[in-house]
């Protein structure tokens, strides 16, 4: 045998060899693979069973049960998301922070990919911050509720998300400030929060200002302002109105959605057009519906 021939059969033999780690090593990362598939829906099954129990009490105990057993899970967090608004629920205010400091205590780590991981870790920051503040509203303590939604608000915002998912966000802080400033009696501050939000459709913010309005003004008053806010509509060169109701000056946006849940397009529309468009949109806002009978 040749020199030549003796390196092709190395080389061959060295191919062989190295294909034959190749498919070992694929065979057994495939392997984790779909037992790994079967773990998370063990998982996920276990999980549902916990965050689905009518019984709050025993809610807490299997959210608790499933954070043992499944310590390194991807749903972790949620999971003790979920057990702090359990015990928030049940007015057991001291276990309840605990559960959101440990949420806090957790590090950030490369479970999925790393924007994944990011996501997931500045999200439950957010909502425990959040969380905290809430209760500290409910005991009182109006320093620590506003330390824990200003770090909510500028350091957790969740930035990553898409800008509307990012306006709920900012929205659901603007309802902690304006819930904080209410329960302290100052009302203007807390109007400040919600009204840019006035316009928002989101049940929570609807719900604030119907109440400060309320603790602000007499029904009279109310009827006033927004009778001229809607007479008074200023039609934009852009896609939206100006309304001036309170002393706020509102941007009203082409929101209106028809029945395939598409944006109107008022592109083609006249200026008189446009306004029966904008009052349409005021009309079916959820706060001018609650004092409709009075307008």
């Amino acid at each position: 045998m040749t020199a030549k021939e003796k390196e092709s059969v190395v080389r061959d033999t060295v191919l062989k060899i190295l294909f034959a780690k190749m498919l070992s090593i694929i065979f057994i990362l495939g392997l984790p693979t779909y037992g790994s598939t079967q773990s998370k829906q063990v998982e996920q099954k276990r999980y549902e069973e916990a965050i689905e129990k009518k019984n709050i009490n025993e809610r807490v105990l299997g959210l608790e049960s499933f954070i043992s057993t499944y310590p390194n899970s991807e749903i972790k967090r949620e999971a003790m998301y979920q057990k702090a608004l359990a015990l928030t629920e049940l007015k057991k205010y001291d276990k309840a922070i605990e559960a959101y400091e440990e949420i806090l205590s957790l590090k950030l780590t490369n479970e999925n990919s790393f924007k994944g991981s990011v996501l997931q870790h500045t999200k439950y920051r957010y909502f425990s911050y959040a969380g905290l503040s809430e209760i500290y509203i409910e005991l009182k303590d109006f320093d620590k509720a506003i330390k824990c939604a200003n770090k909510a608000d500028k350091k957790y915002t969740c930035r990553h998300h898409p800008v509307n998912e990012l306006m709920d966000y900012k929205a659901f802080v603007a309802i902690i400030f304006s819930d904080i400033y209410k329960a302290k009696g100052e009302y203007e501050k807390s109007l400040n929060y919600i009204m840019p939000y006035f316009f928002s459709e989101n049940d929570e913010i609807v719900e604030s200002i119907v109440a400060v309005l309320d603790q602000m003004y007499s029904a009279d008053q109310i009827t006033f302002e927004l009778t001229s806010a809607k007479q008074n509509l200023h039609i934009g060169k852009n896609k939206f109105a100006r309304i001036n109701m309170f002393g706020y000056k509102l941007k009203i946006f082409e929101g209106l959605m028809n029945m395939d849940g598409y944006i109107l397009d008022t592109s083609g529309l006249t200026q008189s057009q446009k306004a029966n468009l904008f009052h349409q949109i005021i009309e079916q806002n959820s706060i001018y519906e609650h004092y409709a009978s009075a307008l």
